[in-house]
């Protein structure tokens, strides 16, 4: 099934690998290390030779599909990274909507 990100971009949710709610991931832990160093790649000019590797590894794949400042959650996947304007609790709603309908459609087949 797919999963809607917010505006026009929708996923496989077999892609998903996670999904970190920014709100939380903003401290000096694992995750707000790694959403930030996502943030900064995405943001530095090819200028600065060191940068440009750290952009070259994240930046060819991150998508902020929100108005500036307005990231909830960062969906990671196997194609790459996802800033979205909807929250966690949203996006896990709508998988698990989308897992229950899948499992209606079963027992309706057999």
């Amino acid at each position: 099934m797919y999963l809607h990100l917010g505006g026009d971009t929708v996923i496989d949710q077999k892609k998903i690998v996670a999904i970190l709610d920014l709100a939380t991931a903003k401290g000096e832990d694992e995750a707000g290390r790694f959403s930030k160093k996502i943030q900064a790649a995405d943001s530095v000019e090819r200028e600065d030779e060191d940068m440009d590797s750290l952009k070259d590894e994240f930046t060819a794949s991150v998508k902020d599909i929100s108005e500036s400042g307005k990231q909830k959650s960062l969906i990671i996947t196997t194609d790459g990274y996802y800033f979205s304007p909807i929250s966690t609790r949203t996006l896990l709603k709508r998988s698990s909507f989308f897992e229950e309908s899948e499992e209606i459609n079963e027992v309706r087949e057999n």
